[in-house]
């Protein structure tokens, strides 16, 4: 029951967001995949990426014109998140040749 009403109240409140009764919407990791939301111009993280695929999925959220993807990150995983964020962007350099060169 309670779960039940738990993803009745989420369905509603993403509803609301696409239909842009509410401009603002909160909430954790899952929504970087598999549910499908408008352009939004400010994503704001508050937990590191574990990998590239949750990096990628949070970034492309940001799909408004001169959007903005932010990330709070813990003092201690500054070095650990900068290092990884340098990794990420050459893969999506990588990826974006290849695509170039495919198409």
């Amino acid at each position: 029951m309670f779960l039940e009403r738990a993803y009745k109240r989420q369905e509603f409140v993403l509803r609301n967001f696409r239909m842009r009764e509410c401009n603002l919407l909160i909430g954790p990791r899952f929504l970087e995949s598999g549910i499908d939301l408008p352009r939004c111009n400010l994503v704001i993280r508050f937990d590191s990426p574990p990998d590239y695929q949750s990096f990628a999925w949070g970034k492309a959220r940001a799909r408004g014109q001169d959007a903005m993807h932010y990330m709070f990150v813990p003092r201690s995983e500054i070095s650990s998140q900068v290092t990884a964020i340098a990794k990420y962007h050459v893969i999506e350099q990588v990826s974006l040749e290849i695509t170039y060169i495919v198409n």
